[in-house]
């Protein structure tokens, strides 16, 4: 950490979220203001793959990478979740069982069983079972604790899930039952 270069195909843009594809660790994402940008080659060049100038998909606050494919992107807006499956060709809202205009602000992906998804939010903590298809809120955290920065799971245990909220560390140990 000595010494630090800009990576020029991000200068001057607000980095919210940053993932590294687990199959491929060349292979980086950036979520900013203006949308999802990926590298191929370790950070030297960058691509938008969200579409250019799109309305839905910027302010980007969280992404999550499917562990075996790194085509499948999940990324987080201030105001809802979307799904690429064919690396940013094409883009899916996934917010069936979500409130709208939710700022999802995390998305985990169990590296076991890549159809079950987590994501938090302002409005509270959502699990998916189906590859996001349709996700259902979890209950269980106070409502004052319900704005959840941040979900991490266990490595060895995928039933326990740690959630950071503005008001304190919440953990469950039986998959947010």
């Amino acid at each position: 950490g000595r010494s630090w270069s800009a990576a020029e195909g991000l200068r001057g843009q607000s980095i919210r979220a940053f993932a590294q594809a687990p199959s491929n660790p060349a292979m980086l994402f950036a979520g900013t203001l203006e949308g999802v940008f990926r590298s191929t080659d370790a950070g030297v060049s960058w691509t938008q793959i969200s579409p250019p100038g799109s309305g839905e998909i910027h302010e980007v606050e969280s992404l999550a990478i499917d562990p075996t494919d790194p085509d499948v992107v999940y990324a987080g807006t201030w105001h809802l979740p979307w799904k690429t499956t064919d690396g940013g060709k094409t883009w899916s809202n996934i917010k069936q069982g979500i409130i709208d205009d939710s700022d999802v602000f995390s998305i985990i992906i169990d590296p076991a069983d890549t159809k079950t998804v987590f994501a938090s939010a302002c409005s509270g903590i959502y699990k998916s079972e189906n590859a996001a298809e349709l996700f259902k809120k979890i209950e269980g955290i106070p409502d004052t604790a319900r704005r959840t920065r941040v979900l991490r799971q266990d490595h060895s245990n995928r039933d326990v899930v740690y959630a950071g909220t503005t008001e304190g560390l919440y953990k469950t140990v039986d998959g947010g039952q």
